[in-house]
């Protein structure tokens, strides 16, 4: 289940809630009783690691000469 950030507007107080995809947003904050929570965006905790697939694009061929990354690491 995804965990969700909110800020109140009216006291800054932050929450943390596992909700749901499809749950409503919260709007009343627990700390001062205003409707006024707005949900954050926050950094995900997902992360890719390893040498899989994310990895080995099929159109990014390092030892080719004509390689079109902007920032590739193999033109320097």
């Amino acid at each position: 289940m995804p965990v969700y950030e909110y800020k109140c507007k009216n006291c800054n107080e932050r929450i943390t809630v596992k909700q749901g995809i499809k749950d409503p947003h919260l709007v009343v904050c627990p700390h001062c009783g205003q409707e006024s929570l707005e949900r954050l965006i926050s950094l995900s905790g997902f992360e890719l690691k390893g040498s899989g697939w994310f990895g080995r694009s099929a159109d990014h061929n390092p030892s080719a000469s004509h390689c079109s990354c902007d920032n590739c690491p193999h033109k320097r």
